[in-house]
Order: C-alpha cells, then sequence, then structure tokens
C-alpha cells in the first residue's frame, strides 16, 4: 500500500518511508532519505526528520509553558475580557445540543473534537452561515440558532475555506492579491513601450489590445477532432506566451512580461525589490508558504490546501480597519509538518493585529499552540454536539476528559519526549 502523508502517526507506522524534498515546486523533487523510520529520522537533510524530531514538538511544548507561566500573573481569561467578544446562543443544528459559546478576538481558536462531532456545522452553518444572514445574504444552509453576539464590535467575518477560486484560468496568484497591476505599471514605463504607445491595458489578458489574437490571451488552442473529444494544443501565434508580439517586445530589466509571469514568487520578490509595495504584497505570498508558485500559474491549478493561503495572503496587506474574525476549515489538510509552522507563524500575524482566528482542527500540532480551545464531542452524530469545554489553552488538560484532551496530553509527553532523546522514542 503506497500513501502520500504528512500525519505523524502515519508516518510513523510506515514499513518503508520515502521522503522527497528538499523544499516544494522547482526546489524539489529529489529523494532526500529513504528507508525505515529510524533510517529516515536519523537523516541529516530530511526536514521530514528534523520537525518528527523536534521542531515542532519544542514549539508546542513551549506554547503551553509559556501559557501557564503567564497563569500565574493573568490568566488568558482575564485578558481577553476587555476585548470584543462574538458569541452564540443556543447552537442546536444538526446534533448540537443548544449550548452557548464565546469567542475572543485577538486569539487562535482552535475547534476540535472527533469527525461528526459538529465542528463544521458549528462553524459553517451556525457562525458563517448566521452572519450572511445578517448581512442579507443566505447562500448556505444557515444553523437553527438563538442569536449572535458581538457583531457590532466586528468590521467583518471571513470564512476562509479549501473551496476552488474560480473557474477562469485567466486569474493568477499576482491577480489575485492585486499586485500584477503593479507589474503592469513598469513595463509600461519603460522607454519600449512609451515609443511604441503601449500602456499598462495592453499586457492584460482580457482585452484584446495586448492579447494574442488566436488563444484569446489563454496560450491554448482547441482542435475540433470531430466526433472526437477537441485536444488542447500551444497557441502557434503566440508560442503559449498569451501576448501579442509587439507587447512581448517589451522588456523591463532584460524580462518580457512572459517571462516576468514564469517567475516563482520568490524569485520576483528579489527581481522587484526595488519596488516596496509591490515586493510586499508578493512577501504575504512566500509568508503563507507559496514561494515556489509562478506568479501566473492559473489558480485553478491551485490544490484546495493552496487555494485556502491564496486567500488567506489576500488578507495580511489588507488595510487596517476594525477586527475581523477568521473562519478556516481544516486549513492544514495536506500540509507537511513545516508548513504548518509557517501557516502559524501567519495566523498569529492576523492575531497580534487584533483579529480573531477560528480554526477547525484536527493536527494536534495546530491544536497545542492555540489559545483557547473549544471542544466538541463526545462521539460523532448524536452522540456528539455537546459543548466538552471552552476555554484557554493552558487549563484544558486539567480541565475536561475528552478524546481530544487524551490525544493532546499523550502527544505533549511523547513529542517532548522525543525533543530530549534526539527522535527515538517510537
Amino acid at each position: 500500500m503506497l500513501v502520500v502523508e504528512h500525519d505523524r502517526l502515519l508516518v510513523r507506522g510506515a514499513d518503508h518511508l520515502i521522503d522527497l524534498g528538499p523544499n516544494a515546486g522547482e526546489l524539489g523533487g529529489e529523494v532526500v532519505a529513504e528507508g525505515t523510520v529510524e533510517e529516515v529520522l536519523a537523516s541529516p537533510d530530511s526536514l521530514t526528520a528534523e520537525f518528527l524530531r523536534q521542531r515542532e514538538a519544542t514549539s508546542a511544548r513551549r506554547h503551553l509553558a509559556r501559557r501557564r507561566r503567564e497563569r500565574g500573573m493573568r490568566t488568558v481569561a482575564e485578558e481577553l475580557l476587555d476585548r470584543p467578544k462574538v458569541g452564540v446562543e443556543g447552537a442546536r443544528a444538526n446534533n448540537l445540543k443548544g449550548f452557548d459559546l464565546e469567542l475572543p478576538l485577538g486569539a487562535l481558536v482552535a475547534v476540535c473534537g472527533v469527525s461528526g462531532s459538529g465542528k463544521s456545522t458549528l462553524v459553517e452553518n451556525v457562525l458563517w452561515g448566521n452572519y450572511r444572514r445578517s448581512q442579507g445574504t443566505v447562500d448556505l444552509e444557515v444553523g437553527a440558532c438563538d442569536g449572535l453576539l458581538g457583531l457590532d464590535d466586528l468590521d467583518e467575518m471571513v470564512l476562509v475555506g479549501p473551496r476552488p477560486l474560480g473557474r477562469s484560468s485567466r486569474s493568477n496568484p499576482v491577480t489575485y492579491i492585486k499586485a500584477y497591476d503593479q507589474i503592469r505599471k513598469l513595463f509600461a514605463a519603460t522607454d519600449d513601450a512609451i515609443s511604441l504607445g503601449i500602456t499598462p491595458g495592453h499586457f492584460s489578458f482580457n482585452t484584446d489590445k495586448g492579447r494574442c489574437p488566436d488563444c484569446k490571451g489563454s496560450g491554448e488552442t482547441e482542435v475540433d477532432m470531430q466526433f472526437m473529444a477537441p485536444v488542447t494544443m500551444t497557441c502557434d501565434t503566440c508560442g503559449g506566451r498569451r501576448f501579442r508580439r509587439d507587447v512581448l517586445s517589451v522588456r523591463w530589466r532584460g524580462l518580457d512580461i512572459s517571462q516576468a509571469l514564469e517567475l516563482t514568487v520568490a524569485r520576483a520578490v528579489a527581481v522587484f525589490a526595488d519596488n516596496r509595495a509591490l515586493a510586499r504584497k508578493l512577501q504575504t505570498l512566500v509568508d503563507v508558504g507559496l514561494g515556489y508558485l509562478r506568479l501566473g500559474q492559473a489558480t485553478t491549478t491551485l490544490s484546495g490546501g493552496e487555494a485556502q493561503r491564496l486567500k488567506l495572503a489576500s488578507f495580511l496587506h489588507a488595510p487596517a480597519g476594525g477586527p475581523r474574525l477568521f473562519l478556516f476549515d481544516e486549513p492544514t489538510t495536506g500540509l507537511h509538518l513545516a508548513d504548518i509552522e509557517q501557516l502559524l507563524s501567519t495566523l498569529r500575524r492576523l492575531v497580534e493585529r487584533g483579529d480573531g482566528v477560528v480554526v477547525v482542527e484536527h493536527s494536534l500540532d495546530l491544536i497545542a499552540r492555540a489559545d483557547w480551545i473549544v471542544d466538541l464531542g463526545p462521539g460523532a452524530g448524536e452522540r456528539g454536539g455537546e459543548l466538552l469545554y471552552s476555554g484557554p489553552m493552558e487549563r484544558y488538560l486539567d480541565s475536561v476528559d475528552s478524546p481530544t484532551s487524551r490525544e493532546l496530553a499523550e502527544f505533549l509527553a511523547v513529542v517532548g519526549t522525543e525533543a530530549r532523546s534526539g527522535g527515538k522514542a517510537g
């Protein structure tokens, strides 16, 4: 059985591991380590081994120890009393048992529990559905509850899910974060563009002024095979480069616009470093772990996890306003342990500026470093839907005996042993 996986338990339970890397995109594609779990853990070049041995484990334990030290001065609960909160009264959609709940802003909130315990119902149907209805929009099933509290203190509620970003192949990472306009202006300001009368609008896939007339800016054409499905081929006119020849003749620091869109995000940060506003926008993509994407890569080709992180990046450089409440549904799905650490760092940036972050999650690496825990259960379906705990992380393990709290206690104990022994704990 061949399994593509990041989960610690499954990785450690494998008979044979193949670790690819060392990084993502064009910086990956090599077999970094291969063999038994013990052999891979001993590899000095494996990022997977490094995280399994120590790095994530140490971070989780330090976070919990810090929360417990702070408890002696001022508890998290006391600190958050002074901040805005969003409340739910009488949540009873599906299997939820009619409980009340408060979610603090300025905190990372982990909603956990076994599969089927009611987590997504609470966050998507009750919280998000009722918020959308309060804004005059009903585009999903609204979960039954007596009401939401604290919306007046909230500038906006945002659901950041893994759903596709759209069907247009013309949408790409730089258009999504609204950075492409600045790139077009750089090219239009060159002597070549000015002499040819080429404006920023010529560097758009959506207008006839600059896009290839045959493929309409897609870079591909369809060949009708009559009784067979059409065949997609690279456009003969532009060679897949999507623009007219005169537009492609414009160079900015030796690059034409097609070559610029082929840059990886990480490379583009350095190329456009002189334009600080543009470089800052591109850096947000690096910060959420998408530095390996190409600027012009169609968003239709992104995975659900990549789409979710791209949405997150679009908010990191948004103008400061009132507090927002961000809702995430299992954002660690498909992420390597190194990516989870990067995601946590990004979520912390939202928290530090006063936003609330609510994450439906099973990853113990993320749950262990939350500020506030909401635990639903104890079981699935009719056996679930109860609010087992809602409160500060540092009190969680001492306050409730649940499937998640038991797994988390074991996880912290085991990874602590791994961190001290260099990865020899089983």
